[in-house]
Parts: C-alpha cells; sequence; structure tokens
C-alpha cells in the first residue's frame, strides 16, 4: 500500500499488465490514501465475514479470484493500468451476497437493500465523475457484476445439489 508512503517504487511491479498473468490480481493490493484502504478494508471484513461464516474460506477465495481478474481487466480495457484498490473485489463480494443471498433465500448473507442502495448510487456518482476523488469506475461495476453473475450460479447449483 503506498498509504504509509516510500513504496512509490512497487507501483511498476504491481501493475496490472495484460502480458503478465502474475499481474492480473496484484491491484487489489495497492491502495493510494489512508480513506481508500480503510473504505475497502471495512468492506472486506463487513463481507467476507459473511461469506467466510456461511459458505467457508473456499468460496471467499473463489469470489475474491473471480471478482478481482473481472474488476482488473475491465477498468484496463476501458481506461488503463493507472488503477489499484480492493473496490473492484468489494463490489464483487456485494454482488455475490446480494444474489447469493437472494436467489437462496439464505438470510445470513443477504444485503439489506439500504447497503446496496448506498453502493449503486457509490457507482453511479463515480461514473457522473461528481466526487472529489478519481475511481476506477470500471472496476467497479465488473466486480459487482462477476459477484452478482458468480452469486446466481452457485445458489442454483446449491439449490440444485439439494433437490439432488
Amino acid at each position: 500500500a503506498f498509504v504509509l508512503g516510500g513504496f512509490e517504487w512497487l507501483f511498476p511491479y504491481l501493475q496490472f499488465s495484460p502480458t503478465a498473468p502474475q499481474t492480473w490480481l496484484t491491484p487489489t493490493i495497492m491502495h493510494f490514501s489512508a480513506m481508500h484502504l480503510v473504505f475497502n478494508l471495512m468492506w472486506w471484513m463487513y463481507l467476507g465475514d459473511k461469506i467466510t461464516e456461511q459458505l467457508g474460506k473456499r468460496f471467499l477465495v473463489l469470489v475474491f479470484t473471480v471478482t478481482a481478474l473481472a474488476s482488473n481487466w475491465l477498468q484496463f480495457a476501458f481506461v488503463d493500468a493507472n488503477f489499484g484498490g480492493l473496490s473492484g473485489v468489494v463490489y464483487g463480494l456485494l454482488g455475490f451476497c446480494w444474489l447469493y443471498g437472494h436467489t437462496s433465500g439464505n438470510t445470513q448473507l443477504a444485503i439489506s437493500p439500504s447497503i446496496v442502495g448506498f453502493m449503486l448510487v457509490w457507482l453511479v456518482l463515480g461514473f457522473a465523475d461528481l466526487l472529489f476523488i478519481n475511481m476506477a469506475n470500471w472496476a467497479h461495476l465488473g466486480g459487482l457484476i462477476a459477484g452478482a453473475v458468480l452469486g446466481v450460479f452457485i445458489a442454483s447449483r446449491h439449490k440444485k445439489s439439494k433437490v439432488n
């Protein structure tokens, strides 16, 4: 994290590069302000704990990997490689919990409409460029979509396995 200062030299090594698969997840560990880091970690703990408690650590790792890949690739494809943060994954966790909880009926994993509304408004404000910060909006959207699709897919698989 560049929050602490003096680590800017790491950016070229952690920056997303389509030709270097070892960098496809690394932007998630870079944060450019203390507020960015704290905000992302707060959501990571809240949403990640929900997934871990209900489905286990394996599913948290799966959701992290899928949403990090989707969010990083989408941000790179629509903008460039100058981004970092866990926000795309946070939106992925949100999408996963929201639609897994809704599809499966698992109220422990469900997300309240007010939290979903807040995060969707934040997403729209980012795309509208009405905020005082530069955000990786495509990473947010990519993570949300990937998490939501994964949530529906896994919930439907779990429903199927309970029927059989």
